[in-house]
């Protein structure tokens, strides 16, 4: 049981974008690409499944034309047992455009900043919703919108001091934080 079966390998391949791949309507959680022969990568050519994360699901949706060049890198996975190839995309960069603009899953996540707020019931009756709008608006009047993720979260095990923040900077965290020391206490971390 405690064996890894898995082969994980990082890909980096060009082809053709046909479209978006979905198990029911309006979710899309796969695109297909058009490979030829002289790619590399020991991928077969012809039409693959490439599985999108979903923060790069819905940049796609409405961007990538069916019959564009993209390149696209990730990672693929293969099992021994089933013997079957797994891809799975990180970045999709547009080919042959002079905008060069480029599709990336939010692997910066884990490196933003995090401001956890807690929905749950207790919280809810005594703020949490005001707090949390308090708390975004000081981060867009600061112009840090790119560098946070705001979230609301379940219990966070604090219910005598509802509302419940956690500000998350790096390895530091800090609760119960109001949202006039938001702003100072991310400059600080940022710069």
């Amino acid at each position: 049981m405690g064996n890894n079966n898995f082969k994980t390998l990082e890909f980096d391949i060009e082809g053709k974008f046909l479209g978006l791949i979905s198990n029911k309507p309006g979710k899309f959680k796969h695109l297909q690409l058009a490979i030829d022969e002289t790619s590399s990568q020991n991928i077969a050519s012809g039409n693959i499944k490439i599985e999108l994360p979903k923060k790069l699901r819905t940049s796609l949706t409405s961007s990538l034309k069916p019959g564009q060049e993209i390149r696209v890198i990730g990672t693929s996975n293969l099992s021994p047992k089933k013997g079957k190839i797994k891809l799975k995309a990180k970045l999709l960069i547009p080919l042959n455009e002079s905008s060069h603009s480029c599709f990336q899953q939010e692997i910066t996540s884990d490196n933003k900043i995090k401001i956890l707020i807690c929905e749950k019931p207790g919280c809810l009756k005594r703020g949490s919703k005001v707090l949390r709008s308090q708390i975004e608006k000081t981060i867009w009047e600061s112009g840090l919108q790119d560098k946070v993720i705001v979230k609301g979260t379940g219990c966070l095990k604090r219910c005598s001091r509802a509302p419940n923040c956690v500000l998350k900077l790096g390895s530091k965290k800090y609760n119960q934080v109001h949202p006039e020391n938001i702003a100072s206490l991310l400059e600080k971390h940022i710069t």
